[in-house]
């Protein structure tokens, strides 16, 4: 017991700084909205999620690059042995002669199959760019909304722990009052100051990690406020007829468009490999200063165009198996694409059920606090006429604050399983827009 109020005046000592500035009662209320905001204005992870949109796009510039007319800029110089005799110029013996070309050249490719299903498939990465971008957004805006949701549950554990101590404090006045006029016993004496240290130690345990929840929300949310005051954890019973409406829109979910735009891209991009074996045909030409001075750079223009055509016969079987190893990989992302489908409306029932389960949890817990606080009620109108003992009156509140715990519990549960539910359909704004009007509210 020594060690555990020593802990206790350690961490209140500690949690005074920390937790001064929410005690104001005039403070302004951070809410799950302005949350999501400073998430997406400031919060580093959220910046993170455009990196697949960035890339994608480039991809697909570099895939319609080849379309466009080439040019470069060139210059060379050659030296060359000969004799002259052999062009009828002279009956010297052989010489060296050299010359140089500068200029420009530029290449068009009239037709090449691998370009159009190459910029399809950079198209439809550009598509999955997006939607993975949608998928990590959505997973970041959530995991914001438990991580509040948690902070929110520890507060109210720290407020019923206030509320038991209050209580406990009440009762342990009555029975040092009794022991004083000789009505009482010390053993009643003793298990009231133990109700208020086993009160105390929840407190703190509440108040503890309370603080680790906001510096969990912290890690997101940069720019949360040193100083919070978070929304009161309340239950919103999210009724039957707007979960039936809301399932439909898991059809939008990011999961699935990535699996889907995974499989076209990889699709198109079997199709560009396996046209690389087909004929291509090439626009060149050039234009330049050419002759025997270095680089040819004070010569007369020259020039040439002309049509280059490509058309591989044998490439020792590399395409082939190129091919195959990407018929392999469409054949694991058709696999995947399917998968994702059944595993979306798996979760989809589990989390409806879920909620069904944890809203009959709830009402179950909030009748409990209901019939404990009539047993207290009546405990202390007992003891008031001296009908009953300090112990019944001790296990009587022991009974409230043990509903009360499972009432934040099951509350919690709910409400999780709630945004476990909008994070399946991907649906944030739903989720929030729901919450702001409180739906069907039961404190």
């Amino acid at each position: 017991m020594k060690h555990i109020l020593i802990f206790y005046y350690f961490v209140a000592a500690i949690s005074s700084f920390v937790f001064a500035d929410f005690a104001c009662a005039e403070e302004a209320i951070f809410t799950k909205k302005m949350a999501e905001e400073h998430l997406a204005s400031n919060g580093i992870r959220w910046r993170q999620t455009y990196a697949p949109i960035e890339e994608a796009d480039a991809k697909l510039a570099q895939a319609k690059a080849p379309t466009n007319l080439l040019m470069n800029a060139f210059s060379r110089e050659f030296v060359a042995r000969t004799s002259e005799i052999m062009y009828g110029l002279s009956s010297n013996l052989d010489n060296v002669i050299g010359g140089g070309v500068t200029g420009i050249e530029g290449k068009y490719e009239f037709y090449n199959p691998v370009n159009e299903p190459r910029i399809k498939a950079a198209e439809e990465n550009q598509r999955l760019g997006r939607a993975t971008s949608l998928q990590y957004q959505n997973d970041l805006r959530f995991l914001v909304l438990l991580r509040y949701l948690t902070a929110q549950q520890f507060h109210k554990k720290s407020q019923v722990a206030d509320m038991m101590l209050n209580k406990d404090s009440q009762l342990f006045q009555f029975a040092t009052e009794k022991v004083r006029v000789g009505a009482g016993v010390p053993l009643d004496l003793a298990r009231g100051e133990a109700l208020v240290e086993k009160d105390k130690f929840k407190k703190l345990e509440a108040e503890s990690s309370y603080l680790k929840a906001i510096q969990d929300l912290k890690e997101l949310v940069n720019d949360l406020p040193s100083s919070v005051a978070l929304e009161s954890l309340e239950f919103h019973e999210l009724p039957a007829h707007i979960i039936a409406r809301l399932q439909k829109k898991s059809e939008d979910r990011p999961e699935l468009k990535v699996a889907e735009y995974s499989f076209k891209a990889m699709k198109y991009f079997k199709e560009a490999t396996d046209n690389e074996q087909k004929m291509t045909i090439s626009l060149y030409g050039e234009v330049g200063s050419a002759g025997i001075q270095l680089f040819g750079l004070v010569n007369s223009l020259s020039g040439a165009v002309g049509v280059q055509v490509n058309w591989p016969l044998f490439t020792g079987g590399y395409q082939q198996a190129k091919s195959a190893e990407l018929l392999s990989k469409l054949n694991t992302l058709d696999l995947q694409q399917h998968q994702v489908e059944i595993e979306t409306k798996s979760q989809l029932t589990t989390a409806t059920a879920q909620l069904e389960f944890t809203r009959k949890v709830v009402l179950s817990s909030q009748k409990q606090v209901e019939l404990a606080r009539k047993e207290l009620s009546y405990a202390e109108k007992k003891i008031k006429i001296g009908s009953s003992s300090n112990l019944e009156l001790i296990t009587a509140q022991t009974n409230l604050g043990t509903a009360l715990e499972m009432n934040v519990q099951a509350i919690f549960s709910y409400e999780a399983a709630k945004i476990q539910f909008f994070h399946l359909i991907a649906d944030a704004d739903s989720y929030l827009e729901f919450e702001n009007s409180k739906g069907v509210s039961h404190e």
